[in-house]
């Protein structure tokens, strides 16, 4: 709750704006009844040090209820800024903003806020299985379609929420908070995943095509070169040895598999394939505990249910 410190006075004000309307009230009564010009009986000094008295004790007391007016007021802020949880706050800034909390902080989360911390770990969840699926590609381009078919479903949450009437505009905003959340935590996997030298080992998908098609190449060569080894010859024309020598051009280019498979891009290639298959157990495990996998679009009743 905020609180205008400069408010303290307000009571002051107020009371010394009655008296004042009550001492004009009481003017104007003796003006409409004459009493005003009539002479005064002079007083007697005993009767003006009581009235003294009086508008003495009339002013203590106003002092006395305006510094208890002042000091109520100055304990409901106090009250106020004690009661804000300033470390929460910091930690929801650091969340925005991307940054990995400490075990500390996570502990603490865990303690003040049990619905968040289960956010943090399902993000990381998530995150975790994100990055199971980079290990899994074959391709640079590969890679590049997880990060971007992720972001990508992110942006259509965002976009359902957004035009959905029946969510309440606060609900929106812990949504939006949320996807932003996972948005930069996808971007840091991917930063992670390139910066670490396993992106600049997959080969890219033309390159693999070149190795398949390469690899069926020599296959179609070693099967040409055991058949004309095991037919009998015969006398060639000019026309027959020139097709020939065609052919044996083709399978020295292509001279067998093994051959083929000790290139560099075909490592590569082959590489890439054997962990694909030594992760995919695992990714799917995770697959199946993500929380933002395949997430439904949101409805207004399921939000109000929650509200």
């Amino acid at each position: 709750m905020s609180f205008n410190i400069n408010s303290l006075s307000s009571y002051g004000n107020l009371s010394t704006y009655t008296k004042q309307l009550s001492m004009k009230n009481k003017f104007q009564q003796k003006k409409d009844s004459g009493r005003l010009t009539e002479k005064s009986e002079p007083r007697s000094s005993s009767s003006v040090r009581k009235n003294m008295e009086q508008t003495k004790n009339i002013f203590q007391q106003f002092m006395e209820e305006k510094l208890a007016a002042d000091q109520a007021a100055l304990d409901r802020y106090r009250e106020s800024e004690n009661n804000r949880d300033k470390i929460m706050e910091k930690i929801v800034r650091k969340l925005d903003s991307g940054t990995d909390l400490t075990q500390d902080e996570l502990e603490y989360v865990k303690e003040k806020n049990p619905q968040l911390y289960e956010k943090i770990m399902q993000q990381k969840r998530e995150q975790q299985a994100l990055e199971e699926r980079l290990e899994h590609a074959k391709t640079k381009e590969e890679a590049e379609k997880i990060i971007a078919d992720h972001i990508t479903a992110k942006l259509s949450t965002l976009n359902s929420v957004k035009n959905n009437p029946n969510i309440p505009e606060e609900k929106k905003l812990e949504i939006y908070s949320d996807l932003n959340r996972s948005v930069q935590a996808a971007q840091k996997t991917y930063k992670k995943f390139t910066s670490s030298g396993k992106f600049s080992k997959l080969p890219t998908e033309a390159e693999k095509q070149q190795v398949e098609h390469d690899e069926a190449e020599a296959k179609k060569a070693e099967l040409t070169n055991a058949a004309e080894s095991s037919r009998p010859h015969a006398p060639l024309s000019e026309a027959d040895e020139a097709q020939t020598d065609i052919q044996a051009s083709s399978a020295k280019k292509y001279k067998n598999v093994e051959e083929v498979e000790q290139s560099e891009t075909a490592r590569k290639v082959k590489k890439a394939k054997e962990q694909a298959v030594f992760k995919k157990n695992s990714l799917e495990h995770l697959i199946s505990s993500s929380y933002y996998t395949t997430p439904d679009e949101p409805t207004g009743q399921q939000f109000n249910n929650e509200a």
